[in-house]
């Protein structure tokens, strides 16, 4: 599957001072701006309060966002390479056209949020939850999505070539026609509704048994 770049500008301003980042993030919450063709870069935030921050064509390297409000937020167009996300809250943010690239977002929350043609490569997601949100054109390669919950979710066109699903919870999110056969499925917990029709190995199968009270027998 090939997942559209970010359509990002030829040049960009340098945005490295946390204080005029403060600033034009008040500004986009205000909607009196859209921050665009920034490079923001090596700067730390813990707890802080970002809600309804709107990106465009926008890079995001090295950057710390722990334990922040970032829900409602409308990134399109943003490449994020290096970046921390550990404990943030992006319930109903809206990604388009978006990057990550060797993050970290344990324990992050996802719930409501609509992710459309978005590529993750090398990114940690390990126990956040994706509760009600909506998965279209979506790439996850060699991620660690291990104890996350998806709940509800609608995935639509989305590969996951390789990524961890240890412990992964997932219910009443149809995974038909997804191939899995290169996802680690230990531990995984599902309802049938959710499993029909995903394509698996067939050591994946019987390790999915237990999962409907089935018990293999030796030949």
């Amino acid at each position: 599957m090939k997942i559209p770049a970010p359509r990002l500008p030829s040049q960009y301003t340098p945005l490295t001072d946390a204080a005029a980042f403060v600033e034009q993030a008040r500004l986009s919450f205000d909607g009196e701006l859209d921050l665009r063709q920034v490079s923001i870069e090596h700067l730390s935030f813990s707890e802080a309060s970002f809600p309804r921050l709107s990106l465009r064509g926008v890079r995001v390297v090295a950057c710390r966002f722990v334990g922040c409000d970032l829900s409602g937020a409308d990134w399109a167009d943003v490449q994020f390479v290096d970046c921390d996300f550990s404990g943030c809250d992006f319930t109903q943010t809206s990604f388009r056209r978006c990057s990550f690239s060797e993050c970290k977002a344990v324990g992050t929350q996802w719930t409501d949020a609509a992710l459309l043609e978005v590529a993750m490569q090398n990114c940690n997601f390990s126990y956040s939850n994706f509760a009600s949100c909506a998965l279209r054109k979506c790439m996850f390669s060699k991620c660690a999505l291990p104890h996350t919950r998806f709940f509800s979710c609608s995935l639509q066109d989305c590969a996951f070539q390789p990524s961890d699903w240890t412990g992964a919870t997932f219910f009443q999110t149809p995974l038909a026609a997804l191939d899995l056969r290169a996802v680690q499925l230990d531990g995984l917990s599902a309802d049938l509704e959710s499993l029909r029709g995903a394509q698996v190995t067939r050591s994946q199968a019987a390790d999915l048994a237990h999962l409907f009270g089935l018990r293999i027998a030796p030949d």
